[in-house]
């Protein structure tokens, strides 16, 4: 249980995270850069403008490549909850055949007796 708990814990930080510093960041990002490119665009030379374009576009890769690894942290963190979980679902199910068979087993041994003794 406390696999699956922290498990759990680590998915909804890494999701706090996504929210927090990938999506709306990612977005605002992009617009501030683009606001700020287009402006700037009107008094820059061609090969300025060429330059500030790589930038924006190097700036864009690197946020999506963190927001990328931020998701892919989450679905792996879900991947092993779903087999953590199936996991401990199996051993339960497991220990509880096993005191099914106990209690057949004293039951049946205690059936006996009660036929001997009878």
């Amino acid at each position: 249980m406390n696999k699956t708990s922290g498990l759990l814990v680590s998915m909804e930080d890494s999701f706090d995270s996504l929210m927090s510093r990938g999506l709306p960041k990612l977005h605002k990002d992009i617009k501030t850069a683009m606001v700020e490119s287009l402006e700037a665009f009107k008094n820059r030379t061609n090969e300025e403008q060429t330059k500030s374009l790589e930038t924006f576009s190097d700036n864009v890769e690197v946020t999506l490549n963190k927001t990328s690894g931020i998701i892919t942290s989450i679905e792996t963190g879900f991947e092993d909850f779903i087999k953590l979980s199936q996991m401990d679902l199996a051993s339960v199910k497991n220990e509880t055949e096993t005191i099914h068979d106990l209690l057949v087993e004293k039951l049946t041994v205690s059936t006996r007796r009660k036929h001997i003794i009878l």
